[in-house]
């Protein structure tokens, strides 16, 4: 049995979506009056996370409307009778379009926030120009996700492993009321999907920690070249004209200056601010995502029961705060911008 009054679970999502929602939609309007508006790959790729998580905090709407809990009765070993509460569902298509919808944005969003961190290591790291990324990076950006999630999202559909799961429907097992064979067992492969779901975040954190760290080191290289070449200032390095030539690497200062190159030109100053924005929008990530990466973590690793249903309740009131979180950085989305 539950630790924990189990309309908590409907109730936190419900309270935190709200905020997501707003936190999105503030930033679609800050892109939208913005100079630049949607020609640039960054808010291209803004726009395509605020939409994931709309997707994704929309329908913790309407969690209690969606979700009701049973009143059932089971044997415990000693013989003795007791009733526990059991989630259900008012209507079996909202739920299942509740948890379409929430897989969905929750694996969108999870894939946008590691092409943002390859947008970056294209910017800083390999040093590539915008018609560049534009043309060979960035239809791939966006392709991908929508093709692999459909794929995986009709799996789940026609396994039947959406249902009511504590306070919202998601993919999960359910066993109706009275049921005493598989065949009116749902969710036989929801198991197989759970370990699919926990492994590709644990692989993101690592794949946006990793890539963040590469960044981290290559504007500290930059800058420590600076240092030795003898400019304290970015301002002095730009005033001799050197300083594309030292970020270039490998460049001389003709190949850096030459457009033919396909490189793009980046200034040590604008990398510090193209890094802070990028560490910024991991780190919203991984703060919203942090609860569920541990819950997951410690379910896998057999951790104490107690300990998990915790960490599960958190995570359902953190998940849908991505978009929130984002609102913290719309002042320097508007100074990247």
């Amino acid at each position: 049995m539950s630790q924990y009054p189990l309309h908590l679970y409907s109730t936190l999502p419900t309270i935190s979506a709200p905020f997501s929602i707003l936190g999105s939609s503030a930033i679609l309007y800050i892109i939208s009056r913005s100079k630049d508006k949607l020609s640039t790959t960054l808010n291209r790729l803004l726009v395509g996370l605020c939409v994931a998580d709309l997707i994704f905090s929309f329908p913790f709407l309407f969690s209690k409307a969606i979700i009701k809990f049973e009143d059932r009765t089971r044997t415990d070993a000693d013989g003795v009778i007791e009733s526990y509460k059991y989630p259900g569902t008012t209507n079996w298509t909202a739920c299942e379009t509740q948890g379409f919808l929430i897989s969905f944005g929750a694996g969108l969003s999870i894939l946008y926030n590691i092409y943002l961190c390859i947008y970056y290591v294209c910017v800083i790291k390999l040093n590539y120009s915008v018609t560049k990324i534009k043309k060979k990076v960035e239809p791939f950006l966006h392709a991908t996700p929508y093709m692999f999630l459909l794929i995986s999202m009709i799996v789940t559909v026609a396994t039947k492993s959406i249902n009511p799961e504590r306070g919202y429907c998601y993919i999960s097992e359910y066993r109706p009321k009275d049921c005493e064979s598989g065949d009116c067992y749902r969710g036989s492969f929801v198991w197989v999907l759970r370990i699919f779901t926990i492994v590709n975040m644990i692989v993101a954190f690592v794949a946006i920690t990793g890539m963040m760290t590469v960044i981290y080191l290559q504007v500290s290289r930059q800058e420590r070249r600076m240092r030795n070449a003898g400019y304290r200032s970015t301002n002095a390095a730009r005033a001799a004209g050197n300083e594309s030539n030292m970020i270039a690497g490998r460049q001389s200062q003709a190949q850096a200056n030459n457009a033919s190159s396909g490189l793009l030109r980046q200034n040590v100053t604008n990398s510090r601010k193209v890094l802070n924005q990028g560490l910024a929008y991991a780190g919203a990530f991984l703060a919203t995502w942090f609860f569920f990466i541990y819950f997951a973590i410690t379910k896998l690793a057999g951790g104490d029961p107690k300990a998990v249903e915790t960490l599960d309740l958190l995570s359902s009131f953190f998940n849908p705060l991505q978009g929130k979180s984002q609102t913290a950085l719309i002042h320097l989305h508007c100074i990247g911008g």
